[in-house]
């Protein structure tokens, strides 16, 4: 495998085997893992003690009370969070949804915020945060992580801590699909 896509993955469905080897295929083989956070079993499985290994190279600290957060914010939203892209993000590689900068530009203003999103404690030192979400309750002064990437060993990780990129498409189909091919 060049890169492993975990969507809001079942705890029970791995074990610290598998995680020491998905571990070994980002820090020694140079391949990627994308964490994409979902609301029935994410929480849980950054909580997970056997799967340290894998959780460790996450570009986030995940927060140990997020399941707890979760329950108070309900699981229904009546409307989204709008979502910032940081100036300093902008240029990053997996943001480059249409070749042209001020195309890129409007397509990223032009996306919809997120209604779901799994809390997390912060961003790593190395991480480029790539997308926040405003005025969440747990929202620190830059607002809360939604998409961040990292370095890590010879190869690279993305946590995605919303679910939702479907309602990209009403932005343009093109766009979303090159995401997920980037992604």
């Amino acid at each position: 495998f060049d890169a492993i896509i975990l969507m809001d993955p079942a705890p029970r469905e791995f074990d610290g085997a598998w995680a020491s080897a998905a571990r070994k295929l980002v820090d020694e083989l140079g391949g990627g893992i994308l964490f994409e956070a979902g609301q029935q079993y994410s929480a849980r499985f950054l909580k997970d003690q056997r799967l340290g290994d894998l959780v460790g190279m996450l570009p986030i600290t995940p927060d140990p009370d997020a399941e707890m957060r979760l329950n108070s914010m309900g699981a229904f939203q009546a409307r989204a969070l709008p979502m910032r892209i940081p100036d300093d993000a902008r240029g990053h590689p997996l943001l480059a949804l249409a070749g042209d900068a001020r195309l890129n530009a409007q397509v990223l203003d032009a996306l919809p915020g997120a209604w779901w999103w799994l809390p997390v404690l912060r961003e790593k030192s190395l991480a480029s945060v790539l997308m926040r979400a405003v005025g969440t309750a747990s929202d620190k002064s830059d607002g809360a992580v939604l998409l961040a990437a990292q370095p890590f060993g010879s190869g690279r990780v993305v946590f995605m801590g919303f679910d939702g990129t479907w309602r990209w498409r009403g932005t343009g189909e093109r766009f979303f699909t090159r995401y997920w091919v980037q992604m």
